[in-house]
């Protein structure tokens, strides 16, 4: 199986994500006073068709940006677990607002 690329990365008091928008990759750079909230939740991730999908999902708010940057398990099979495990470390060292939803249901 091919390695995943890795979409976020962590630093000490700041995380960078990569967003991807088309065909275009996005890289936010965000220290841990522009981040509102980090949320682990059930989310609905749209597919081709119009169809839809009921999957895990990290929700980072951000201060400033109107939508909140969601990542899918389904998208980051690989690294999802990894990636949560890291952000509710990020959150509990720089006193982030943290939800884990996804604890008793998962």
């Amino acid at each position: 199986m091919a390695k995943a690329k890795r979409m976020i990365a962590f630093d000490k008091t700041e995380i960078v994500l990569g967003i991807t928008g088309g065909r275009q990759l996005q890289v936010l750079n965000l220290t841990y006073d522009k981040i509102v909230s980090i949320k682990f939740d059930k989310a609905v991730m749209k597919q081709p068709f119009f169809r839809s999908k009921e999957t895990d999902a990290i929700v980072i708010t951000v201060r400033g940006r109107e939508a909140p940057v969601m990542y899918y398990r389904e998208k980051e099979k690989q690294l999802f677990d990894e990636y949560m495990a890291d952000m509710e470390k990020f959150a509990v060292n720089n006193r982030v607002t943290f939800y884990n939803n996804l604890k008793n249901g998962n």
